[in-house]
């Protein structure tokens, strides 16, 4: 296949190796293409982080310009935070040819995917084209070296979830890259086709876990830490006042989606979640509590809190994804979903109100989550209410 990735996130560079070597034809449109080099290498460690063997991929071509890649690509992967996705559909949209045969997806599907291109399909007159967004990411990926290196952990995702716009761009997909991306590198790992994209869009993972774990250690240490070593890890220190504020916010969710499952009656949402649900499901280990899935984790022990050193001190940084991208992107739309419905949300909205007084931003007022297309993606943002397009 001719496979185009968008943007050079961790997930586009681990998808050169996995893909070319496996005879896909691999380019990447980005803002940095002279930093990419031809031979992209992935790294696999194991849970030492250490370096059990190293799988090389070529890449064809690394540009700015989306005429160049854009036309002649049979499958575009979407590799950027998520709140990049709707400037970057915008950014190609002129240039995909209007093909049945194409198909636009998502390394991670959080925030509605479906939404974002019904509005970019609606607005380019792109209605034969297939799309598609992965659950989760199969593996876990940190770049090493931009443009050069990455480096994944053994331990993928047992099952990985992707919706897709019709059956058949699921079979498709299946018969062309799918396994390509999880199977055949771990010897390990297959893909499950999603019942529906807002199980994906509501997915209790990244949006619910990140910023609970944040608040917490935010709670803990207001003022930071005047040695960067001193920073708890991610994961591997979590603790039971993390693993209290992820339940709650969980609970919450667990609410909103049994709010959709008796508004859209005609829909079996097999796959909408709760968490201890989606890691037994995902990982195809029986966790007896919420610690516990995170501080035995192999893929996940090396993770660091995102900080940064504001000359004094070091202090989580809210400029980073676990923001960006769960707040507005994340808490915002199920709080929205949760207006919908009458549902009180007090964990999330604590969080959401810490983070907006922490930025000086304003995500809710007068009870409700704001409307700002610019940072936060509920359906509204892409003309849609609560309808049937929503799920």
């Amino acid at each position: 296949m001719n496979v185009v990735l968008v943007g050079g996130g961790s997930s586009a560079h681990a998808l050169v190796p996995l893909l070319s070597k496996h005879g896909h034809t691999v380019s990447v449109l980005t803002r940095r293409p002279m930093e990419w080099q031809r031979q992209i290498d992935l790294l696999v460690a194991d849970k030492d982080d250490v370096v059990q063997h190293c799988i090389s991929g070529k890449l064809s071509l690394a540009t700015q310009l989306p005429e160049q890649v854009i036309p002649q690509a049979e499958i575009i992967i979407l590799c950027l935070p998520v709140h990049q996705y709707r400037t970057a559909l915008n950014w190609i949209a002129p240039f995909i040819r209007n093909d049945s045969m194409v198909f636009v997806g998502t390394m991670y599907g959080q925030a509605g995917f479906n939404w974002m291109f019904k509005e970019i399909s609606d607005k380019f007159n792109l209605t034969k084209i297939n799309y598609f967004a992965i659950g989760l990411l199969p593996w876990m990926a940190r770049t090493v070296k931009y443009g050069h290196s990455v480096k994944s952990w053994l331990g993928p995702q047992k099952r990985n979830l992707v919706a897709t716009s019709t059956p058949g761009c699921y079979q498709y997909l299946s018969e062309t890259i799918l396994e390509d991306l999880a199977g055949k590198l771990f010897l390990d790992g297959y893909f499950v086709k999603a019942s529906d994209f807002i199980s994906i869009s509501l997915s209790v993972d990244n949006q619910i876990i990140h910023p609970s774990r944040c608040y917490a250690i935010y709670k803990q240490n207001p003022n930071g830490w005047h040695d960067e070593k001193e920073v708890p890890y991610f994961y591997k220190d979590y603790d039971d006042e993390s693993s209290k504020i992820l339940e709650k916010i969980d609970n919450e969710y667990i609410q909103i989606k049994n709010g959709i499952k008796n508004k859209f009656t005609n829909h079996k949402f097999e796959h909408l979640l709760g968490y201890m649900e989606l890691e037994d499901f995902t990982y195809g280990e029986i966790y007896h509590d919420i610690k516990e899935s995170f501080i035995h984790s192999t893929t996940l022990a090396n993770i660091r809190t995102p900080v940064y050193f504001n000359g004094k001190v070091f202090e989580i940084d809210f400029n980073h994804r676990f923001f960006v991208d769960d707040i507005g992107y994340g808490l915002c739309v199920a709080r929205w979903f949760a207006e919908q419905f009458n549902i009180e949300t007090p964990m999330i909205d604590e969080i959401i109100h810490w983070v907006s007084k922490i930025k000086g931003e304003i995500f809710i007022k007068n009870n409700k989550i704001i409307y700002d297309p610019n940072r936060i993606g509920t359906p509204e943002t892409y003309g849609l209410f609560l309808g049937e397009s929503v799920t």
